[in-house]
């Protein structure tokens, strides 16, 4: 992806300047694969999914839906907060998380843009079908390779909010 990412930069230079870098999109749409290519380049990669794998194991999984939510919350604010102190090292960071909900998306922008960072919100949209495809590869295998399954994706897909004009997004298409 070096070379996709130099073409990424080519077409988005402010982005390879940001101190911070938020990734939204649906399971399977690459965020996580870009969030190493960034990492590559130069940034730290915050990870919401081995925060939680490391935090609550593999439990995490058998919770209740309510009890994920409210530990998923906990977890984006301890993300921002490391994104917060990375950046006032000076590190260039990325957020790789769902972060599939405007509010989400806001609550997170708002803090790093109180630790002095503007954030660059990029969108990696796939469609259903290249998300599936992806996630039936994977094996269970650790935290970035969490099994999904089609219900599940069907469920992220109908309560994901793509963001709107006014978060100035750049965006992906990384359907095949």
């Amino acid at each position: 992806m070096s070379d996709g990412l130099d073409v990424i930069f080519s077409r988005h230079p402010g982005l390879r300047e940001a101190q911070a870098v938020m990734l939204c999109g649906i399971s399977g749409s690459g965020k996580t694969h870009f969030a190493r290519s960034l990492e590559k380049a130069g940034f730290t990669r915050l990870s919401l999914d081995r925060l939680i794998g490391e935090t609550y194991g593999k439990e995490f999984q058998s919770l209740s839906g309510e009890e994920q939510w409210r530990l998923t919350a906990e977890a984006e604010r301890r993300i921002a907060e490391k994104g917060c102190e990375a950046s006032r090292k000076g590190e260039k960071v990325v957020i790789d998380g769902c972060l599939c909900k405007r509010a989400k998306r806001d609550s997170m922008r708002e803090a790093l843009r109180l630790a002095g960072v503007e954030p660059r919100l990029v969108y990696l949209k796939a469609d259903f079908g290249t998300s599936l495809r992806r996630l039936e590869t994977r094996e269970g295998k650790g935290y970035d390779d969490i099994r999904i399954t089609g219900a599940m994706l069907q469920r992220f897909f109908r309560g994901f909010q793509p963001p709107d004009d006014d978060e100035q997004a750049i965006v992906i298409d990384t359907s095949e």
